[in-house]
């Protein structure tokens, strides 16, 4: 089943009261996900700078912050501990396509490996907008 978990965007909606992930974030990549998301799909992920791994519903204030290696290193438990609940309440499909740049992708490496799961069961995209759209359009197998 279809699964991702998609970085966060430095395009975000200024609402001033907690809204979803999905709807806080409002850069190319989301508006991509919000395009081509089906029902089939199981619900994704977000990869906040700020909060960590977080379910795209998950309800979040506007902020302004940037990932980076002191980011990874602080957030890196936090992750980790998501996936571990994730996979262990039947949560995280059997290969997530991670979204996003090096630094997000590399945090989901990190935390994959601390969590006792096998970082090489996610898919990882290299950037491309493309790559995202073509996941999320192809059919379950």
């Amino acid at each position: 089943m279809r699964q991702v978990i998609i970085a966060s965007s430095a395009t975000k909606r200024r609402d001033p009261m907690p809204v979803p992930a999905f709807v806080r974030y409002n850069g190319p990549a989301w508006h991509t996900y919000r395009a081509r998301k089906s029902c089939a799909q199981m619900p994704g992920f977000a990869l906040s700078a700020e909060h960590g791994l977080i379910g795209e519903y998950e309800p979040i204030l506007y902020y302004d912050r940037r990932l980076d290696r002191p980011g990874q290193r602080r957030l890196c438990g936090q992750v980790a501990a998501a996936l571990h609940r994730a996979d262990r309440h039947g949560e995280l499909a059997p290969r997530p396509f991670v979204f996003g740049g090096a630094y997000y992708r590399e945090l989901v490496q990190l935390a994959a490996a601390m969590a006792g799961l096998d970082p090489a069961r996610f898919i990882y995209s290299s950037g491309a907008i493309g790559q995202l759209a073509a996941y999320l359009s192809e059919n379950d197998q």
